[in-house]
């Protein structure tokens, strides 16, 4: 009996720790800032390395195009100046790419998080069955 106490026992501080640790893991899940999928402004990408995942267009010509021909010009204080290809930065939105590494950290982090309130249950459940109201418990030597 007392090994099956110890094993109880083991099943609630089992489910304690998982409960702490993969609870933990979710609530940093779903608490976390919404603009650090962005690309920091100080690793902006050039226009050449974002060509596989944005296509600018101005007037049904593409940006490069008109880049290289000289066509782009910037109004600034002291005068007009021609855009050049290094002169134009873009932040990307990186989400599509930490998407599924974030839902498999949930979903693993979810199914513990479930064992472990399960393991409690089982705890409670079974020490509920042992000392049942109304009858006294008998001490063993």
């Amino acid at each position: 009996m007392n090994i099956q106490k110890n094993q109880k026992n083991g099943f609630l501080i089992a489910g304690v720790i998982m409960f702490l640790i993969f609870g933990g893991n979710l609530l940093m899940l779903f608490n976390q800032r919404s603009d650090i999928w962005w690309t920091p402004g100080t690793m902006m990408k050039s226009l050449a390395e974002t060509s596989d995942q944005v296509a600018i267009y101005l007037n049904g010509k593409p940006l490069s195009e008109i880049i290289s021909a000289g066509n782009l010009l910037l109004k600034t204080e002291t005068g007009t100046v021609e855009v050049q290809a290094l002169d134009i930065g873009f932040r990307m939105n990186n989400w599509y790419e930490v998407r599924s590494m974030m839902m498999t950290k949930a979903l693993t982090a979810t199914a513990f998080f479930t064992v472990s309130v399960l393991f409690i249950l089982y705890w409670f459940i079974s020490m509920r069955k042992e000392n049942k109201p109304g009858e006294i418990p008998v001490k063993s030597a």
